[in-house]
């Protein structure tokens, strides 16, 4: 019996499908079939694809990985047949096609920051033009492009609770040998979005861990793009560097509840066949009750090595309420003041 409002998310990372060599072919069946038990009484699963997709950026890469994802869907549509299914992808430094890349943007990333970057999209733009694959293969599962490709959003609305998944670009300036704590994210773009909150459960989607970003910029880069990222997501699903980390964190300054950061392991390493594993997600939108699933490949078959429960809390801003009586003197205060005879 599908219940309206439990949902369900598979979380797949750094798949890194190449035009010729991929092990993953031989564990699809394998892979699909370990999906069979999960999702049973959800009305919607999402495939969230925390970047690295293919390998080099390429579009012969994409046409593997198009067909990886088509037949995935196909194989939950046949098993979970009243349930829908959304795709929700977010770009990593493998998915970007470095054959695009020019001296221009290479010398612009050397010298990144607010003020360099401008109030047009002119540099975000040209920084992005190594990730045209990519939009083509988003375009291709989602039917359209969003016109920010630096932080876009997956909205639903399910059981009449608001859900929305953020998703950010961190690969924007990504380089062919990149280094920890180099890359920049222009959060305070994006500022208004810890102002207000209009869903009941947020999803931030991104490929790179804060240790990535700089801590050396007048601003703080890195703790800038945390403040984003924890005012507004209850759940961070986080890709890159291979393994299965679950955090809870909570800033007592910002927000009144935790944030949990999950980064999952890796779907496809080409230089080691057998480390593969992906996580699932069950969430109950009514109290917020997750299950997570881990699995990883073990003796030629996806085995459920971890499953763990928690609660994800909804993002709220600390507020100073003022109550009636307070406000009642406010309203007496006679305007303007008089002080010694003389109006201030």
């Amino acid at each position: 019996m599908i219940t309206m409002s439990n949902v369900g998310i598979i979380h797949l990372s750094d798949i890194h499908f190449s035009s010729d060599k991929n092990h993953l072919k031989e564990k699809w069946e394998l892979l699909f079939r370990a999906l069979k038990d999960d999702f049973s009484n959800c009305l919607f699963v999402y495939i969230v694809v925390s970047g690295d997709i293919v390998n080099t950026g390429k579009a012969s890469e994409y046409i593997v990985a198009q067909t990886f994802f088509t037949e995935l869907l196909e194989n939950l549509k046949k098993r979970y047949s009243s349930t829908q299914f959304r795709f929700v992808f977010a770009p990593g430094n493998h998915d970007c096609n470095f054959d695009l890349d020019t001296q221009v943007r290479r010398n612009t990333i050397k010298n990144i920051n607010y003020e360099y970057i401008g109030n047009d999209n002119s540099v975000l733009k040209m920084c992005l033009e190594i990730q045209s694959d990519f939009w083509n293969f988003y375009n291709h599962f989602n039917n359209n492009t969003p016109d920010n490709k630096i932080y876009y959003r997956i909205i639903d609305t399910i059981a009449e609770k608001k859900l929305c998944f953020h998703c950010f670009n961190t690969a924007w300036m990504s380089q062919k040998n990149e280094e920890t704590g180099t890359l920049f994210f222009p959060a305070k773009r994006f500022g208004e979005l810890t102002s207000r909150n209009e869903f009941d459960l947020n999803i931030a989607v991104l490929h790179h861990p804060l240790n990535w970003f700089n801590p050396n910029t007048v601003e703080n880069n890195k703790k800038e793009f945390q403040n984003l990222l924890d005012e507004i997501a209850s759940l961070q699903i986080i890709g890159h560097e291979h393994e299965n980390e679950l955090r809870k964190t909570e800033n007592m300054d910002k927000t009144t509840s935790q944030t949990i950061c999950s980064s999952g392991d890796v779907l496809q390493n080409q230089e080691n066949p057998n480390q593969s594993g992906f996580q699932t997600f069950f969430i109950n939108l009514d109290t917020n009750e997750v299950r997570l699933r881990r699995y990883r490949w073990e003796q030629d078959i996806y085995q459920k090595y971890s499953e763990r429960e928690t609660i994800l809390n909804k993002k709220s801003k600390r507020v100073v309420e003022l109550n009636n009586m307070f406000i009642e003197k406010l309203n007496g205060i006679n305007i303007p003041l008089n002080f010694n005879d003389k109006q201030v």
